[in-house]
């Protein structure tokens, strides 16, 4: 059998995994591995060809699983390097074992459940709201800063009507 040495990209779809909170996250994305050129028999007798199935895509899930939960729900896309980073380590000291080199592994997309896109969304909604508030609130005190200015001048004016009325 000929078999791949070079770098190989391999779709991982849909790991489910828990953030710190235990709220479900689901991450989609793609591996790049490579299969060491002196170990390529080792692989064949003790997995088979069909090794991205049997051993990258449980190794991947297994690893996305112990490294999601350290992180809050938060963290999750500011940190996705470092979420990265640490589940290719971990997944390349495991497959190292069998003679496959992991290269990297890039998350696509990371989801998180349909309440907390919800609870996002409202959560704008109101600071919107908040800050469409706060500018009818300004809008409405230059008005009345306005009509004060308005209100002074012709005070003023009346004044001052009154004493050229009472000079004259």
């Amino acid at each position: 059998h000929l078999v791949d040495v070079r770098v190989t990209p391999h779709d991982f779809k849909q790991i489910e995994a828990a953030s710190k909170e235990l709220l479900a996250v689901t991450m989609t994305g793609k591996l790049n591995y490579r299969i060491d050129p002196t170990r390529v028999n080792e692989l064949y007798q003790k997995v088979g060809l069909d090794f991205p199935n049997k051993v990258l895509d449980p190794a991947l899930s297994d690893f996305i699983k112990e490294v999601a939960p350290n992180y809050s729900i938060n963290e999750m896309l500011p940190k996705r390097d470092e979420i990265r980073r640490k589940t290719v380590e971990k997944l390349a000291a495991n497959l190292e074992r069998y003679g496959i080199i992991i290269s990297d592994i890039y998350i696509a997309d990371i989801s998180f459940p349909q309440e907390f896109n919800n609870a996002i969304e409202r959560k704008q909604v109101a600071e919107q709201n908040v800050l469409t508030e706060s500018q009818i609130l300004a809008q409405k005190k230059i008005q009345a800063d306005q009509a004060l200015a308005e209100a002074d001048g012709k005070a003023r004016s009346a004044v001052r009507a009154a004493e050229g009325n009472a000079q004259a």
